[in-house]
């Protein structure tokens, strides 16, 4: 099943490689530089999956997710974080359903991905 996926990450060489492992999942993937952006693109569209970094320059994760929440209450959230622990607790207290450090393989996110897709079949 091919997942709309909203990766909302600064450029970078870490958001590169998992745009081009989502694509060639086949899932559609759209881009966020910045938190506002990102609200823009939930006003408009649903996606299955949200990945959020915490440095996005204009908006606080907490926040972000909040409203994800308040908008899109289905849609799976994994928050991205440089910096271990950093707001973990209240991140995932907001809402997120997962949290990774950028540190973690890329692998980990590609699992959390796909058992939310098979969450998303069984519904």
């Amino acid at each position: 099943m091919v997942m709309s996926i909203c990766v909302a990450m600064p450029k970078g060489q870490y958001r590169d490689q998992i745009i081009y492992q989502l694509e060639h999942r086949g899932d559609h993937v759209i881009t966020a530089d910045r938190g506002i952006d990102l609200l823009n693109h939930i006003r408009y569209r649903y996606f299955n999956h949200i990945i959020l970094h915490t440095d996005l320059p204009d908006y606080d994760a907490i926040e972000l997710v909040l409203y994800i929440r308040d908008v899109h209450p289905k849609t799976s959230i994994t928050v991205v974080s440089e910096n271990p622990g950093t707001l973990k607790h209240q991140i995932l207290m907001a809402g997120a359903n997962h949290w990774l450090n950028t540190h973690d393989h890329l692998n980990a996110l590609l699992h959390i991905l796909s058992s939310s897709d098979s969450q998303m079949m069984i519904q």
